[in-house]
């Protein structure tokens, strides 16, 4: 058995029995959340490619698949990163079968994860790409349910996605043309074009993450926060890939600047426009361009702190992603708007849920005690050392973050005449407790909690 078997084509198996079983939200939620949570745990702690024994019986998992000619190839040191994406996956359906957006998102969820494996393992790189399309199609069901129609959110994000997919074919051409002519300048310059604008296209990068708030206006908050969570981690992992297969792009000129200027104007436009919405969702989608600002500017870096920082920035982000988007789906159960209007005195009745969106909210920011604290000031620290300008207009970004949570928490905690009590149920209170347990324990003790994801960065062994 290889692993792309158990990673790739077990969860596409699953995910296509689960579509059978979708009238039954408890069961495909059990099933999906169990299944993932299985396959963590046995990449966590079965090696890829290693002799190893169970018992008396010797077990080998071999690294690669092959398919049609391509092959399938997930190696020993990506066994962190898998871990991590299929016990965030778990999270997701835990919160997908509480929340019951519609009967499908599970399965979806499950494919989608499934190719997103597949689109990082597979071999020649260039069919990644396709895999990724695919994943971004598969997606559309969830986020336009049965019986209704798109929104512009929607259309965008879809657009945006499809765009990058014949960008990064034509960065694959100019691939070759440089691996036959490496001392073609042009085609150098070329192939960083269309990989730059490839990436910017998938992820979102400024100006062109105009998608991100409207879709996250559009659709249910569950659905909107697993493509978010999921999408730009791929990505991100897809870039360090090329970053550590080709010399000449890590090298490049100018890939330290475009990265800090890029990085920067996703964190200043992110926090100033987050100070003015008037939806709690759009501030939410606002802090997470403020924060894939900042994972680039730990990219831009290019030494030890920059990689280890944007490793470690995963597990906060993913954290306050979950607990997001669980509590805009409770409050819109219970009766709230996600307007700042509409959550005015929402506190009182629900203080853990409230207490919990406004620590995701200030996790995103960097303060001291938070779950990113010990990320953001290694990052700001490096980077007042190359330019005091970036730096303090990284920081007004930040600063704009905080006044749209101000806003936030003074909507929550207005006086509405009631008595202080706690109206959530016990799972609701039990979840949200625990996720601010783990986002406060990630800034308390960042040793600990960043020490297994750490690892992640053997997959990248020419990188810093």
């Amino acid at each position: 058995m290889s692993a792309p078997w158990f990673w790739i084509i077990l969860p596409m198996v699953f995910a296509g029995i689960l579509w059978l079983l979708r009238n039954n939200s408890k069961i495909t939620g059990i099933v999906s959340m169990v299944l993932q949570a299985i396959l963590a745990g046995l990449a966590a702690l079965m090696p890829i490619g290693i002799s190893t024994r169970i018992g008396p019986i010797p077990v080998e998992i071999a690294s690669t698949l092959s398919i049609l000619g391509r092959r399938l190839v997930l190696e020993n040191a990506d066994r962190s990163y898998l871990a991590f994406l299929f016990a965030v996956g778990a999270l997701w359906a835990l919160i997908t079968m509480i929340i019951k957006p519609h009967r499908s998102v599970v399965p979806l969820q499950m494919v989608i994860i499934s190719l997103l494996v597949a689109a990082r393992a597979v071999e020649p790189f260039l069919f990644g790409a396709v895999l990724v399309e695919i994943a971004v199609l598969v997606s559309i069901p969830m986020l336009v349910p049965p019986g209704t129609r798109p929104g512009r959110g929607v259309l965008r994000y879809l657009i945006f996605q499809t765009l990058a997919l014949p960008v990064i074919l034509l960065a694959g051409w100019a691939f070759n043309i440089v691996q036959i002519y490496p001392e073609n300048q042009a085609a150098l310059a070329r192939a960083s074009i269309f990989l730059g604008l490839g990436f910017a296209f998938w992820l979102g990068v400024f100006p062109f993450y105009t998608w991100i708030p409207m879709l996250s206006e559009e659709s249910h908050p569950v659905v909107n926060g697993f493509i978010l969570s999921f999408l730009p981690f791929i990505f991100l992992m897809l870039g360090l890939d090329f970053l550590n297969g080709f010399v000449w792009l890590r090298q490049g000129t100018y890939l330290v600047s475009v990265l800090q200027v890029t990085g920067v104007l996703m964190i200043v436009t992110g926090g100033i426009w987050a100070a003015f919405q008037q939806t709690l969702v759009r501030m939410a989608a606002y802090a997470l361009i403020l924060d894939t600002g900042f994972l680039l500017l730990a990219l831009s870096l290019q030494n030890q702190v920059g990689m280890e920082t944007f490793a470690a920035n995963w597990i906060p982000r993913q954290l306050s992603l979950i607990l997001l988007a669980y509590g805009f789906s409770t409050l819109q159960q219970h009766g709230y708007s996600l307007s700042v209007a509409g959550v005015k005195g929402s506190g009182v009745k629900y203080p853990i849920l409230t207490a919990a969106i406004a620590l995701a909210f200030l996790s995103f920011t960097g303060l001291p005690l938070t779950g990113t604290f010990a990320i953001r000031e290694p990052i700001l620290g490096e980077l007042s050392r190359q330019s005091i300008v970036m730096t303090v207009w990284a920081l007004v970004g930040v600063a704009g973050l905080l006044v749209g949570l101000l806003r936030i928490l003074f909507a929550f905690f207005a006086f509405s005449g009631r008595d202080w009590r706690s109206g959530e149920n016990w799972y609701e209170g039990l979840i949200f407790i625990a996720g601010m347990v783990l986002l406060l324990g990630a800034g308390l003790f960042p040793a600990e909690f960043f020490k297994g994801i750490l690892n992640m960065l053997e997959s990248f062994p020419n990188l810093p």
